[in-house]
């Protein structure tokens, strides 16, 4: 009795173990790189960051200026003792607040980039939809039953396909890619 019930336990996986899945891989990072629209995204990023931090570089010039002023007025000769000594003070002021706005500057760019990333985090979710569309109706069209993205890394920064056999996952990648630009 025991062996009929592994024979028929047996017999009811032999159909699924003979059914073959269709997978497919893709690099998303490439689509996304390929994708024109993330170039747009990422200009406009680019354009956000660099206008909030335009106009502190250029104080932070303005005052270089003022500094390197400063510096020949408390260097020349013909000064007096009080003179010399006022001059090197508004010198040394100047200094430090350029030391501040560098370090000003420094801390903005790191918030601002911080800020502005949860901005743009629509985008690149849209962007993301959009590419998703596509994939969906790949997958639906040519009857893939799992894709996997092969630029994906796992935990350890290990690559999440190791390996593929070209007899049994197809990349379609490329076709992605096409679609997306005809878009």
């Amino acid at each position: 009795m025991k062996n009929f019930v592994i024979a028929i336990l047996a017999l009811a996986f032999v159909p699924i173990a003979q059914a073959q899945l269709k997978i497919g891989v893709l690099d998303m990072e490439r689509i996304f790189a390929s994708y024109h629209k993330t170039g747009e995204t990422e200009a406009k990023l680019k354009a956000a960051r660099t206008a909030a931090l335009d106009a502190t570089v250029e104080k932070l010039k303005s005052e270089k200026k003022e500094f390197d002023a400063l510096d020949i007025k408390a260097k020349e000769p013909h000064l007096n003792e009080e003179s010399k000594r006022t001059a090197e003070l508004e010198r040394d002021n100047k200094a430090a607040d350029i030391r501040d706005l560098e370090r000003q500057v420094d801390v903005f760019r790191s918030s601002q980039e911080k800020a502005l990333q949860p901005a743009f985090l629509p985008s690149r979710k849209d962007l993301l939809d959009d590419i998703m569309k596509i994939v969906k109706a790949k997958c639906e069209a040519d009857s893939y039953d799992i894709v996997f993205d092969k630029s994906a890394l796992g935990k350890e920064q290990v690559p999440i396909v190791l390996y593929s056999s070209h007899d049994t996952i197809v990349d379609f990648t490329k076709e992605v890619i096409e679609a997306l630009t005809k878009k």
